[in-house]
C-alpha cells in the first residue's frame, strides 16, 4: 500500500526513536474518541523535545503539538522520549528526560487538556527505560531500570494515578553475585506487557553481553557487535497485587534474578546467534504467552524475525521473514477472529548502515496458530523513505487493552540513519528529518 500523493505525516523532524521500541511506553493512548500521542522533536537543533498531539477519531483531524518542556542539553539523546498516561480523574501525565536519573515529570492543568501544563512530582531517583501501565483499579505501574547499562530492572507501584509512588521492588539484576568475568560484564534489556486481569505483568527479556562494546570480537561474526550483543530468551511474570514473580511454569523465582538464577526462566537459548527484547502476546487465559523476536543468521544484518510458542508442553518457533538489523521494530497481536497478526519493520539495505534500525512496515498473519505466515499487507506512505517503531494504541484505563486499529509508526529520508553509527567515526550529520503516519484499520490517514 503506497499512497504518497494522498497521505501526509502528522508530525514533522521528529528525531531518531521519535517513537520507542518495545522497552518504553505507551506513547499512544485512547481516551474515548480521542487518541494522545507523545514523541519528541525538534525542527531547529539536533536535542529533539517532548511534544504531544492529539488525534480526533470522529472528525480524523489533527490537534497542532504542543511542546511539553525542554530535552536535557547540550546534544541529542533519544532516551529523553516522553511516556503518558492518564489517571482517573482524566489529567494527562508525561514522564521525559529519564537517562540515569529522575527525569521530568509534567501533569495537564486541565482534565483532558493538553494547553498547560504543571511539574509533577518525583516518581524516582533513576529512570531508564520506563514502561508505565495503567491498572483498571487506579494503581499505576512503572517497569524501569535503574542506574546504566550494568543496573538493575525494577517496578514501583503508585495507589494515586502517579503522583506519588512506592519504593521500588528490584526484579533483574544480572551481574549481582557475579561467579566470572562474563558475569561482571552482564546486564539485560527487557520488554513488558500488562495481562488482561490488570494485575499481572508479563516481562520478557534478553542477556546483555556488555563486552560487546568494548573488548570482545564475536566469535561467528568476527567483529565488535556492540549495541547488538543481545542473547536468548527470557520470561518470567509478577503478580502486582502480592508481588511474587514465576517462571513459565508458574515456579516462584526469588528476586533479585542474575545471571546464573535466569537460567530459571531461559524459553530459549540461542547460542551465539544474536537476538533483542521481544513482543510479547499474552493469551486471554493469562498463562499462555507467545513472543516475536528478532535474531541473526549468517550474518549480523541477515535476521530473521521468528514466533515463540508453546504446544503440548515443548517450545516451537517458526521464522516469519527476513529483516536486516534486530533493531527492526516489531508488534505481535491477536485480532478478534484469532488470526495472529505480526508488523514488522522489513529492512533490505545494508544494516551495518542503520544504528536502530530502517526497512518498511509489512503486516504478516497467521491463521494456524504461528505454523505458518504470510504477508498480507505493506505500508509505505511515502515510497523511498525507510521506516521504524510501530506503536499501538493503547486503552487509558486499563493499559492491558488495546486499540489495535490504531498504528503509529516514522520514516524519514535516507540514505542514513538519522542517528549515526555508535562505534564508528562518521561525518553524517544528525539532522531530525522524522515524519510520523497513522494508520486506521490497516489503511494510512
Amino acid at each position: 500500500m503506497s499512497l504518497s500523493d494522498n497521505i501526509h505525516p502528522f508530525v514533522q523532524h521528529g528525531s531518531e526513536k521519535m517513537f520507542y521500541d518495545l522497552r518504553m511506553g505507551p506513547q499512544m493512548v485512547r481516551l474515548r474518541e480521542t487518541i494522545f500521542v507523545v514523541y519528541q522533536a525538534n525542527a531547529l537543533e539536533v536535542s529533539a523535545d517532548p511534544y504531544i498531539i492529539v488525534y480526533d477519531i470522529s472528525s480524523q483531524l489533527w490537534s497542532q503539538p504542543v511542546r511539553l518542556g525542554l530535552a536535557e542539553r547540550p546534544g541529542f539523546d533519544h532516551h529523553l522520549c516522553p511516556v503518558l498516561w492518564i489517571d482517573s480523574d482524566e489529567y494527562l501525565h508525561v514522564l521525559f528526560n529519564c537517562h540515569g536519573n529522575e527525569g521530568t515529570h509534567r501533569i495537564s492543568s486541565q482534565p483532558r487538556s493538553i494547553e498547560n501544563w504543571k511539574d509533577g512530582p518525583l516518581v524516582s531517583p533513576s529512570i531508564s527505560y520506563p514502561h508505565v501501565f495503567y491498572l483498571p483499579d487506579g494503581r499505576v505501574c512503572l517497569y524501569f531500570r535503574v542506574f546504566g547499562h550494568m543496573g538493575y530492572w525494577a517496578y514501583a507501584l503508585s495507589q494515586d494515578g502517579g503522583y506519588t509512588w512506592g519504593t521500588p521492588v528490584k526484579v533483574v539484576d544480572f551481574d549481582q553475585d557475579p561467579a566470572n568475568d562474563a558475569d561482571t560484564w552482564a546486564g539485560s534489556y527487557h520488554t513488558t506487557a500488562l495481562d488482561m486481569d490488570g494485575h499481572t505483568l508479563h516481562v520478557g527479556f534478553t542477556y546483555f553481553d556488555e563486552r560487546g562494546i568494548w573488548k570482545f570480537i564475536h566469535p561467528r561474526y568476527g567483529r565488535k557487535p556492540s549495541v547488538n550483543t543481545r542473547y536468548h530468551l527470557y520470561y518470567l511474570r509478577i503478580d502486582l497485587d502480592t508481588g511474587t514473580a514465576r517462571d513459565v511454569d508458574g515456579r516462584q523465582v526469588a528476586y533479585p534474578i542474575n545471571r546464573r538464577e535466569a537460567e530459571q526462566c531461559k524459553i530459549w537459548d540461542s547460542g551465539d546467534y544474536l537476538t533483542m527484547m521481544p513482543a510479547i502476546l499474552v493469551a486471554p487465559n493469562g498463562t499462555d504467552v507467545s513472543f516475536l523476536v528478532a535474531v541473526t543468521e549468517e550474518t549480523e544484518w541477515k535476521c530473521g524475525f521468528r514466533y515463540f510458542w508453546r504446544e503440548h508442553g515443548s517450545w516451537l518457533s517458526t521464522r516469519i521473514t527476513q529483516t536486516n538489523t534486530t533493531w527492526s521494530g516489531c508488534r505481535l497481536l491477536r485480532e478478534a477472529d484469532g488470526t495472529l497478526a505480526a508488523y514488522l519493520i522489513v529492512g533490505t539495505l545494508d544494516g551495518s548502515r542503520y544504528t536502530y534500525g530502517a526497512g518498511e512496515l509489512e503486516k504478516w498473519v497467521s491463521v494456524d496458530n504461528g505454523h505458518t505466515w504470510s504477508q498480507q499487507n505493506r505500508f509505505v506512505p511515502v515510497e523511498g523513505l525507510l521506516y521504524n517503531n510501530p506503536i499501538v494504541a493503547e486503552n487509558y484505563h486499563h493499559s492491558g487493552l488495546s486499540f489495535q486499529e490504531f498504528i503509529a509508526f516514522y520514516g524519514w529520508e535516507g540514505p542514513h540513519s538519522m542517528q549515526p553509527v555508535i562505534d564508528k567515526e562518521t561525518d553524517i550529520p544528525i539532522v531530525n528529518r522524522g515524519k510520523a503516519f497513522l494508520l486506521q484499520d490497516d489503511q494510512l490517514v
